[in-house]
């Protein structure tokens, strides 16, 4: 009976121990629960990491865009509160206007992407 014990645990794949978070844990407990087998934990894990392999990776295009969507929508929020501190100050529209795109432009060493190591050029 060793003998078959011991030989499924070679088969089972390397043991590898890792610590979540109990918001993961939650997490995964949930999906599991929610399983009609209801899986162990370390079961669940594993058909997720299975699931997440099957999904295609985010094109990074995609990722440039909502990054230029964000940039832009902080570049509006910064300058509409700046607008909104400007409101009782008693400079003239033409210091109001300079002074949010003096604010508001981003500096040359921020805008300037540099390669990330291993990327095509």
């Amino acid at each position: 009976m060793d003998d078959v014990d011991t030989k499924d645990r070679r088969n089972a794949g390397e043991r590898v121990a890792v610590r979540f978070h109990a918001e993961a844990l939650a997490s995964v407990d949930k999906w599991r629960l929610a399983q009609p087998d209801r899986p162990s934990r370390a079961e669940a894990i594993r058909r997720l990491i299975e699931l997440g392999q099957t999904v295609s990776p985010v094109s990074s295009r995609k990722g440039t865009r909502q990054r230029a969507a964000g940039a832009a929508f902080a570049k509006k929020a910064a300058g509409d509160q700046i607008n909104w501190l400007q409101r009782e100050s008693g400079a003239s529209e033409a210091t109001k206007t300079e002074r949010q795109r003096r604010l508001t432009k981003v500096p040359a060493e921020l805008s300037a992407r540099k390669p990330r190591k291993g990327a095509k050029s």
